[in-house]
């Protein structure tokens, strides 16, 4: 039997409402890989609206506690980050080491911190991630000390940049690109 990929809709994984699917093919070998539940507008507006409703909630979280979930699921990243790999590399064809370094920037994202316009890493995260956020035009230098937590998120439209801030008692901060 194919496996079913649904959507992560509201906090539960649902199927379109039209019922419909596609087939996704390793293109390395054609095997098939799954069927994929095939959304519309019903389901972009279903997914928005319970985002809204989420970040109504998550937006009353400390920064601490937000960068604290953050950091949880960069360790869940880090404990599967070989069977993500390969799965990227069979579902889209791209290059096992690339797929490698995409999960791997997920994994980083949440170790950096903007401090007067120099983008500030933890020791350890990826060439990749650095390189990605030079690319942007982001001044990337390595943190002297670990950041703590998040205090405060920034989102810079204009830059690139989604920021958090950190707290030396806590264990990171947040960034993406």
């Amino acid at each position: 039997m194919t496996a079913l990929f649904k959507n992560y809709i509201g906090g539960e994984w649902v199927e379109s409402s039209g019922g419909g699917t596609f087939e996704r093919h390793n293109p390395a070998t054609g095997e098939l890989v799954g069927a994929f539940t095939k959304s519309g507008p019903e389901a972009v507006d279903r997914a928005v609206a319970a985002a809204k409703k989420a970040f109504a909630t998550w937006r009353l979280y400390p920064a601490p506690k937000r960068g604290e979930m953050l950091f949880k699921v960069a360790r869940m990243l880090e404990d599967r980050k070989e069977d993500l790999a390969r799965e990227m590399t069979q579902e889209m064809g791209k290059v096992l080491n690339e797929a490698r370094g995409d999960v791997q920037e997920a994994i980083d994202n949440p170790r950096s911190f903007h401090v007067s316009g120099r983008m500030e890493v933890e020791r350890g995260i990826s060439a990749t991630t650095r390189e990605g956020l030079s690319a942007l035009g982001h001044d990337v230098a390595e943190a002297f000390l670990p950041w703590g937590g998040g205090q405060a998120i920034l989102i810079d439209w204009k830059e690139g940049g989604l920021v958090g801030g950190s707290d030396a008692r806590k264990d990171g901060a947040a960034i993406g690109y």
